[in-house]
């Protein structure tokens, strides 16, 4: 159940975006999981896993220097750590 989820979250975040990588700007011609990726990990705040707001749009290089490269010199990391902020605050404001 939670995979069918994640994959109408994934095709539902792909159509909400240009599909273009919002890091280098190419032009990314058909949907995959793979050109989303989260901004704040599944497995970090699972409740925030399918949040509208938590992902960002890159091609399969740019999400692979996300993950595992220099995240921090990437021109999206001030737009992505907003993001950040943002949804931590308001995950940490709904609990009780």
């Amino acid at each position: 159940m939670k995979k069918t989820k994640d994959i109408e979250w994934y095709k539902e975040a792909w159509e909400s975006r240009k599909h273009q990588c919002q890091e280098c700007g190419v032009h990314l011609p058909h949907f995959s999981p793979m050109y989303v990726s989260h901004i704040i990990s599944k497995g970090s705040y699972p409740s925030l896993r399918n949040h509208p707001e938590n992902f960002m749009i890159y091609c399969s290089q740019c999400h692979q220097l996300w993950e595992f490269g220099k995240r921090t010199e990437m021109k999206t990391y001030g737009e992505a750590m907003e993001i950040m902020d943002k949804l931590k605050k308001e995950y940490h404001e709904s609990k009780p």
